[in-house]
């Protein structure tokens, strides 16, 4: 489960794809994939080895 959380995440990155359409791909609702993708950016955050940049 959390790689397929994680490969969703990547999928949002890496290919540019809206969340209804990777949410059609995996079979859940796009509120539900932008949360996972919040979830894996907050992770990857607090380790420390990586920072998003600020708004």
């Amino acid at each position: 489960m959390v790689e397929d959380q994680l490969l969703m995440a990547l999928e949002y990155w890496r290919e540019y794809r809206s969340q209804f359409h990777i949410g059609v791909s995996w079979g859940m609702h796009e509120t539900t994939v932008g949360r996972i993708i919040n979830k894996v950016e907050q992770l990857l955050v607090k380790c420390g080895k990586f920072r998003l940049p600020s708004q």
